[in-house]
């Protein structure tokens, strides 16, 4: 029982990296909204590219925060679909698995 809370611990705490992770993305959407908006020659070069070279801060940033969602994303479903089902079949209730499964369908 011991391992199944530390496993629904860990679950726990990646939905909050998850969550905050999409809240840093929105923020950096957010600024390039707001630059895009302000069309200042001063936050330009942050987001958009002056060459094929430079790919702006600001985007790079926000690509680095996209990639960093979808694989934990992918870590995080795969433990779910894993670690947790298993867990659940060995330490749960047959509806709590069943209702699990049912979730992951």
């Amino acid at each position: 029982m011991t391992e199944t809370l530390a496993i629904l611990e860990q679950i726990l705490d990646e939905h909050k990296d998850i969550h905050e992770n999409f809240q840093a993305l929105g923020q950096v959407s957010g600024d390039i909204e707001a630059a895009a908006r302000l069309q200042s020659d001063k936050t330009k070069d942050y987001f958009v590219p002056k060459s094929l070279d430079d790919h702006g801060r600001g985007l790079a940033r926000w690509k680095e925060i996209l990639e960093a969602i979808a694989v934990g994303l992918k870590a995080h479903f795969h433990k779910e679909e894993t670690a947790l089902a298993e867990a659940f079949k060995r330490d749960g209730t047959p509806e709590l698995e069943a209702a699990l499964n049912e979730l992951l369908a």
